[in-house]
């Protein structure tokens, strides 16, 4: 499994597609989408941004979110909707909504990857050594008044980059300020 600091190397999209495929790393962030809002996309850029040593400021963080929110509610979320509708309804059944479904589902990825470019065009940090406490900041900018689990969640975004970190010590990274 490669480190954060071999994973700072790579572009927004390769660090994602790494990540997201980190056991517990998927869930954490669909939970955090599903329950919070937040954009998956805004969370593996602060991630990424973190796993190069680089602290997102608020008036970063900001024209971060104005870069992609047209993009993300207008065209990634419209996307996800249809798919996780298509997949729970009964009307939508048999192999041509299926081979839709299916269909959907490749375009809300190319959107999601479409997004990350635009996050990384409006800020790509120098790679540096990676810092579990900044990348730690750079998630909870991204959440107003975290829950427990909201907290849990983040303890694996930030396990999955430095496992060899004790679990205590990624906690206390994660406690609000």
């Amino acid at each position: 499994m490669a480190t954060a600091d071999s994973l700072a190397h790579e572009g927004l999209w390769a660090f994602s597609l790494q990540v997201y495929s980190r056991p517990g790393v998927a869930p954490a962030c669909l939970s955090l989408q599903d329950r919070r809002g937040t954009d998956v996309n805004l969370l593996l850029h602060a991630l990424w941004c973190g796993s190069r040593g680089y602290f997102i400021s608020p008036v970063e963080r900001q024209t971060l979110c104005e870069a992609v929110s047209d993009w993300h509610e207008n065209v990634v979320k419209p996307l996800r909707h249809a798919r996780r509708w298509m997949k729970g309804s009964q009307t939508a059944c048999g192999p041509e909504a299926a081979a839709l479904r299916q269909a959907i589902k490749k375009q809300e990825l190319q959107a999601e990857r479409l997004e990350q470019q635009l996050l990384e065009a409006t800020l790509t940090p120098t790679p540096a050594e990676g810092s579990p406490p900044v990348a730690a900041q750079n998630l909870l900018g991204l959440l107003s008044q975290p829950s427990m689990e909201d907290l849990q969640d983040l303890v694996v975004l930030l396990a999955s980059l430095w496992p060899q970190a004790d679990m205590p010590q990624l906690q206390s990274f994660v406690r609000p300020t």
